[in-house]
């Protein structure tokens, strides 16, 4: 359609350098939403992104931790991201009966609490939208734009009460109900 083929101006959030942010290192990332549902993220350096693990196995009674890769369905390719981002969010329940089913409603407007793993390195960070059809915006605690590498971008969102740990490049995130 003689359109340039220039690469294309990436804006709102997208960058491929991150100021002086004072992150932490951010090797995996563990995720737990019950006993039934985990997962973990693997940095890997020579790639720049994080590859998905799931659980294999409920840890009930005690029982182990077991991942395995999770792969794309259509692709046969283990999923893969280069910026994972934790978002706490209000979670509540519609009604009595799907508490028991962990039916969640998840409202992703206003703001709350987020954690950005890129490149190795994990941000605290704050996320906010006023309203539904705009994209979120992340920033500092302090409201400075955090820039995520270009490609894919995987959101794990967790209830505004839950609670998160990190050490030797390790940070959990433990879901908790509302």
């Amino acid at each position: 359609n003689d359109l340039p083929n220039d690469r294309p101006y990436l804006r709102g959030n997208f960058g491929s350098e991150v100021p002086q942010l004072g992150g932490i290192e951010g090797i995996r990332v563990f995720t737990y939403y019950s006993e039934y549902s985990y997962s973990e993220w693997e940095y890997i350096p020579g790639t720049g992104e994080y590859l998905r693990f799931q659980e294999t196995g409920d840890t009930l009674n005690g029982r182990e931790e077991k991942y395995a890769p999770l792969l794309d369905n259509v692709t046969g390719l283990q999923v893969h991201a280069a910026n994972v981002v934790v978002l706490f969010a209000y979670h509540e329940f519609a009604n009595p009966y799907q508490e028991d089913d962990e039916v969640y409603h998840i409202d992703l407007t206003g703001s709350g609490e987020a954690y950005i793993f890129r490149d190795g390195i994990g941000y605290p960070a704050k996320w906010s939208r006023l309203y539904k059809d705009q994209p979120l915006v992340l920033t500092t605690p302090a409201g400075i734009p955090i820039p995520l590498r270009p490609g894919i971008t995987f959101y794990e969102v967790i209830g505004s009460n839950s609670y998160a740990s990190q050490g030797d490049g390790e940070w959990f995130f433990h879901h908790t109900t509302p």
